[in-house]
């Protein structure tokens, strides 16, 4: 690959490059490739999903996580069935504070 922009700026980023001892260099090419994947992470949601399968199969290797041997008995609810169950239950009070009230009450 050539480098043709000719800018003042990259002519010094060339320059203090060129004179990067082996080890120098490699840490820059480190430094550059986090801060690219930094960069690019959001745009890159195969990537992101690859790198979830790779770790759930390291720990599925190592035994910290199992695959259940069962399946659903029903398959998930869609966002608006949620949506209307959660309509449903949001009546009246908070659980919580009914729960307060009768441990007041010594139940």
């Amino acid at each position: 690959m050539v480098i043709t922009d000719t800018t003042p700026k990259v002519k010094s980023v060339m320059e203090q490059i060129s004179e990067l001892t082996p080890l120098e260099l490699i840490a820059l090419l480190q430094l550059i490739t986090q801060r690219l994947a930094e960069l690019f992470h959001p745009f890159r949601p195969q990537a992101v999903q690859n790198e979830k399968e790779r770790v759930l199969q390291t720990l599925a290797a190592t035994g910290l996580v199992v695959k259940p041997v069962w399946d659903m008995p029903f398959p998930p609810i869609s966002d608006a069935e949620l949506a209307e169950l959660a309509q449903k239950f949001t009546v009246g009070r908070p659980l919580s504070e009914i729960i307060m009230e009768e441990r007041e009450q010594g139940w």
